[in-house]
């Protein structure tokens, strides 16, 4: 019985190589499990891009149509600010 068991221990793989083997798969399972996470991360930063960049063209939209409305209200205000000079001129004429 001795000799069987000795030779049977013999014909084993050592505790070691099976350590190994499952720190390398625990390694492995590691290394897969992060690189689903870095492509997923990776995804949703860039929709999140895409949306901000959107969201500034959005942006840039509206400020370039407010920009055009100040501008015409500022035209209608120089009118009528010369249209009431006019007025006061001609109104101080009259009465010298």
């Amino acid at each position: 019985m001795k000799f069987y068991a000795a030779k049977y221990y013999k014909q084993r793989f050592p505790n070691q190589v099976f350590s190994k083997w499952k720190r390398l798969a625990h390694n492995q399972t590691r290394q897969a499990i992060l690189q689903q996470v870095n492509r997923k991360t990776d995804n949703e930063i860039m929709q999140m891009q895409k949306e901000y960049d959107q969201l500034i063209g959005q942006l840039e939209n509206v400020l370039e149509k407010k920009l055009i409305e100040l501008k015409v209200e500022e035209e209608q205000h120089k009118e009528l600010v010369l249209r009431y000079d006019d007025i006061v001129e001609k109104r101080t004429i009259v009465k010298h």
